[in-house]
């Protein structure tokens, strides 16, 4: 399980530090994001939107997660505390997660993520 912990923590970093390499490394080819506001984002929409500052995290905090491993799938879910900057303007999310890694040729990748309001 700790190689779940670790991904989690680096898209987590990543997010943050708009790291376009490690996000592109972390996630799937086939990624639907979803956020609590419904708007679901794939792969290539995930990354632009934080590479070009249009959802800028300013802080993100992950606590009480849980993880279950079934064979190549880790399920993860985490209350997600950001502060972020939505075009321009600060925003406060506290909301629920739920995560889906898949192990591809010996790396997770995210390959699914809901949110959920508290």
């Amino acid at each position: 399980m700790d190689g779940i912990h670790k991904v989690v923590e680096s898209l987590r970093k990543a997010m943050i530090e708009a790291d376009k390499l490690t996000l592109l490394n972390l996630v799937a080819d086939e990624l639907s994001y979803g956020h609590a506001s419904g708007t679901i984002e794939d792969k290539t929409s995930f990354i632009s939107s934080i590479i070009t500052g249009n959802n800028k995290y300013k802080a993100i905090e992950v606590s009480g997660e849980t993880v279950k491993i079934v064979d190549d799938v880790g399920i993860v879910r985490h209350r997600f505390k950001a502060e972020v900057l939505i075009n321009g303007k600060p925003f406060s999310a506290d909301i629920n997660v739920m995560q889906v890694w898949q192990r591809q040729q010996d790396e997770w990748k995210l390959l699914a993520r809901q949110a959920f309001k508290v």
